[in-house]
């Protein structure tokens, strides 16, 4: 399949079948596939090629992605599209919770972490555990159980590379655009946020945002440009800004907002049009720009009707392979992140997927800012033969309520999966993954003629 240069919205054959493009990545591009709707997969490039669109209009705006229903119906329908997701390793938003293991656990533990009502205070919390430990899915299941109980969410894993905490303009370009809630599942998700708080009346947001001044100035450009009837010509670009994109330089993108307007009043206009960097270019307050935006972000989720936002960082071990100079900046953050959250009554709850550093089971840098936030540690055990036992079970139930069958469990089937994977060379961080792989193929294996 010959490579194709493809952004956010547009329709792409791959080798998994067609879908919808969310964002661009380093390898190719994170596709929302038609028959797994709500579960993202990222494309190598390489296996991407676009559909023709049906017009070759350049008005045409990204494909609003519908969310789908939050838990798995009865009907097979669902259970097949879980089927599919799990062949390749990925676990889609609608089973997690049928197919994680101790899941009612991590719920209770989530929703204490979660900003209550009554004490909105930001807080940050941990998940520890060695590799293999399975912290990412995790991470996943944090997500699922926080947007079931009406918050927005986003992600992003750290790679010490081209993503990095010491670089906040970098991590907020991965993050925003995996926003999602209820109702919030889109090629433009930042975009559509501030668009709900405006719709429930943004002249309130003004004294809240008070202290948060780029996320208001924002704020208050977009719900201009709404009433000037000048925001459908410009969504795609003023996103890119939002999100930190590269593509406009603050003074371009505003020379072009204004010349909108002209084109439709045939004047200036004198209401508020200002888009402002939510990373400001002095080094030196970066980080406290970075955890401003995720205060200000959290009280726009609010007033668009949410019960707050919810952020998760992977992989944040990667971070001690840094230079110097660049550790100095991750601390910077921390410090800033501590000083903030710690005084701020704000609907913000981060997650900082860890491993245990120095002989001890969490990250003493990370420790700083739960213990200042009265956050909580989640440490996660090993993977062992029965958690593989009991993965498999669930698997296994899916499976059947899939195809109609009623088979009883197998374990010895489970059992035959793990010594392939003792047997073959494996990475620790990938281990339950590859065991979903090889375990659904081994049912299809067993069940072809009834699945075909």
């Amino acid at each position: 399949m010959a490579s194709a240069e493809v952004s956010a919205g547009d329709r792409v054959d791959t080798r998994f079948g067609p879908g919808s493009v969310l964002r661009a990545t380093n390898a190719g591009a994170m596709v929302m596939l038609d028959k797994l709707p709500g579960t993202p997969v990222e494309v190598l490039s390489a296996d991407l090629s676009l559909i023709a669109a049906a017009s070759n209009s350049p008005e045409r705006r990204p494909e609003r992605v519908p969310r789908p229903a939050r838990a798995i119906p009865h009907g097979a329908g669902a259970a097949r599209r879980s089927i599919e997701a799990l062949r390749f390793g990925v676990v889609p938003n609608e089973s997690i919770p049928e197919i994680t293991v101790g899941y009612d656990e991590l719920k209770g533990w989530v929703e204490e972490q979660l900003p209550h009502v009554h004490k909105e205070g930001a807080r940050v919390s941990e998940v520890c555990g060695s590799f293999g430990s399975g912290k990412s899915h995790t991470m996943a299941a944090i997500r699922e159980t926080s947007v079931s109980l009406g918050y927005v969410t986003c992600h992003v894993e750290v790679n010490g590379v081209d993503v990095s905490l010491s670089d906040p303009e970098g991590v907020l370009r991965q993050l925003w655009p995996t926003a999602r809630g209820t109702e919030l599942e889109s090629a433009i998700p930042l975009l559509d946020l501030n668009l709900q708080a405006i719709a429930n009346g943004s002249y309130a947001m003004n004294t809240a945002l008070a202290d948060y001044p780029r996320v208001a100035s924002n704020l208050k450009t977009i719900a201009s440009l709404k009433r000037l009837n000048c925001l459908d010509d410009n969504a795609e670009d003023i996103e890119d800004f939002v999100t930190c994109g590269d593509a406009f330089t603050a003074t371009d993108l505003q020379r072009q907002l204004y010349a909108s307007i002209k084109r439709r009043d045939g004047h200036w206009s004198t209401d508020h049009v200002a888009i402002k960097r939510l990373i400001g270019q002095p080094l030196n307050t970066r980080s406290r720009d970075f955890v401003d935006c995720l205060l200000g972000y959290a009280l726009v989720a609010r007033r668009a009707g949410f019960k707050g936002l919810v952020v998760t960082i992977d992989e944040f071990e990667v971070e001690y392979s840094l230079t110097q100079p660049k550790m100095e900046r991750v601390e910077w953050l921390i410090d800033a992140l501590v000083a903030g959250l710690s005084k701020a009554e704000v609907p913000l709850a981060v997650f900082i997927a860890t491993v245990g550093q120095e002989g001890q089971s969490s990250d003493a840098t990370v420790d700083t800012i739960v213990s200042a936030t009265s956050g909580s540690i989640y440490d996660l055990p090993q993977w062992t033969r029965e958690s593989m036992k009991e993965l498999a079970r669930r698997i296994h139930a899916l499976y059947c309520s899939a195809y109609g069958l009623s088979d009883a469990f197998d374990a010895q089937m489970s059992r035959q999966v793990e010594r392939t994977l003792d047997g073959n060379d494996v990475e620790a961080s990938g281990l339950v993954r590859a065991f979903i792989k090889r375990y659904v193929a081994m049912l299809d294996l067993h069940y072809s003629p009834a699945v075909a």
